[in-house]
């Protein structure tokens, strides 16, 4: 059993803290579910004090953290907490932030007759596709499945792109810390290595003479550094153009296969949601499109709600402009032919989240030994250039 700190609201409203022994938080959630609190968020005692038990204050927050909203609006309206309340207490839990005016403002808006999923759209917190959802199945009275099918799509998201950025973060830190030890090499110890063979009119060794003539490149690089990198910001808008960066992705090695399969997983997965939250193909696709983190391919997508609405399958524009790997189109066509759209294209987006994480494993166990063995040949060169004039010396 492990003790646990939690946040949890009553059916009122009101805000619940403390600390309980479980056997997960999972078991924990379901013990305050049954005195009828809702859980809002769960920490082991022992990570309790480096976390924030809080929600960031800024307007601007994480995926992961919407996602922990849209589960507790689920949970409140699935009680019988009306909407304007649940705004309410939203709003309570970022007192004296610009959230708390934001999403009072949305409770108002909905008081006032505005349909729930404007007032959300006018949040600036919620997901385009989130908002989407939310406006369809308002009137079916679906809105607590539709809150919580979404947050835990938000969380799978969420949890995708930490793996990501995680599995490039030790390459990352080898690269700059080798970097940052080359830097102090040939500003320490070359200089001094080179002060002394001038003292002893020595010819310097021909490994010596590379490393000075790459310290002096160094130099002037470094001294251009800052009004490259000041340059690079003022006109960061016409050099790094998003299609030139988004073209620039897709034509890296290995790097292009990781972001496209990224892609489809994504735009897979969100056009299962929304399709599970009632809307029609041709206005689910047209959201769905606007996930697509690559300008280049969106551009391929743009017309498919076009087709759609000409009466034409899906899966033929999707064939005839080889927008998806042929797998995945099978995968749809089934779907189109059985009824079960919704359930392929989610089975789509696994396979390729799947073959995400498997493409990065499969990166990252050539790059680290590769990473690491570049950077052992640059230092074992560095450590020779700079013995060799000491053990020269040294014989004579």
């Amino acid at each position: 059993m492990a003790v646990f700190e939690y946040r949890a609201y009553d059916l009122s409203g009101k805000e619940v803290k403390g600390k309980e022994e479980a056997l997960s938080e999972g078991h924990l959630r379901q013990v305050l579910e049954e005195r009828g609190l809702i859980p809002f968020e769960i920490a082991p005692v022992s990570k309790a004090k480096n976390r924030r038990f809080f929600l960031s204050s800024s307007k601007k927050i994480s995926d992961l953290e919407v996602a922990l909203l849209l589960y507790e609006m689920g949970i409140l309206f699935d009680r019988g907490i009306h909407i304007t309340d649940i705004f309410e207490i939203l709003a309570d839990q970022f007192k004296g932030t610009e959230l708390e005016e934001t999403f009072l403002l949305a409770r108002s808006k909905v008081a006032e007759g505005q349909p729930v999923g404007e007032a959300m759209r006018e949040t600036n917190v919620f997901p385009d596709f989130v908002v989407e959802m939310v406006l369809a199945g308002e009137e079916s009275g679906a809105l607590s499945k539709i809150f919580i099918s979404a947050s835990k799509f938000l969380e799978r998201e969420a949890d995708f792109k930490e793996k990501i950025k995680g599995a490039l973060t030790y390459p990352a830190i080898v690269i700059v810390i080798g970097f940052i030890a080359m830097i102090i090499v040939m500003k320490v110890a070359v200089p001094r290595i080179i002060k002394i063979y001038a003292q002893f009119n020595e010819d310097v060794p021909f490994a010596t003479r590379i490393i000075m003539s790459f310290s002096s490149i160094l130099s002037v690089l470094l001294k251009l550094l800052i009004p490259t990198a000041v340059l690079a910001v003022v006109f960061r808008d016409k050099i790094f153009t998003r299609e030139r960066m988004d073209s620039f992705k897709l034509k890296i090695p290995f790097f292009r296969d990781i972001h496209l399969s990224s892609i489809y997983s994504s735009w897979a997965g969100t056009l299962s949601i929304l399709l599970s939250g009632g809307l029609p193909l041709d206005k689910a696709v047209t959201v769905a499109n606007k996930t697509i983190a690559n300008s280049i391919v969106a551009e391929k997508f743009k017309n498919l709600s076009v087709w759609i609405r000409e009466g034409k399958k899906m899966s033929e524009f999707l064939r005839k402009n080889k927008m998806l790997p042929d797998a995945a189109v099978r995968l749809i066509i089934i779907g189109e032919e059985t009824g079960e759209l919704e359930e392929m294209l989610s089975l789509v987006s696994s396979i390729y989240r799947k073959e995400t994480e498997k493409l990065i494993n499969r990166f990252m166990t050539i790059l680290e030994p590769a990473t690491l063995l570049v950077l052992a040949v640059f230092v074992a060169f560095f450590v020779f250039a700079t013995i060799l004039p000491i053990f020269n010396l040294s014989v004579r």
